[in-house]
């Protein structure tokens, strides 16, 4: 599957529109913590880093799947966003979110 950011994928003509694909993930980033990672700064932005990045992967792989199922063979305009919320370092919520577009391509000739 080829996904991008672009508009068009390149080397390749849109032969068809599949849809519009959405995928999300929440998660709660303060469960897990220790007492000793709620108090060192490095400790809360590594891991919020890897929670992140593991959040962004799940919803790649959430798009990619839904747009095979389209019969898509590549999605463009690919978006990721990352929302935030709640109170204290044991309430925070978090949400990643990707949208993109599901197309057949075929190579130009």
């Amino acid at each position: 599957m080829i996904v991008t950011t672009t508009p068009t994928v390149e080397g390749h003509d849109v032969q068809r529109y599949c849809g519009i694909v959405f995928a999300k993930v929440i998660w709660w980033g303060g469960i897990g913590q220790t007492l000793r990672d709620l108090f060192s700064r490095e400790k809360r932005i590594t891991r919020v880093e890897l929670e992140l990045q593991h959040a962004e992967e799940i919803a790649l792989h959430d798009l990619q799947q839904k747009a095979e199922a389209l019969g898509a063979i590549a999605v463009i305009g690919v978006t990721f966003r990352v929302e935030a919320g709640g109170a204290g370092p044991m309430a925070l919520a978090m949400m990643a979110t990707s949208t993109g577009t599901a197309v057949a391509v075929t190579p130009k000739s």
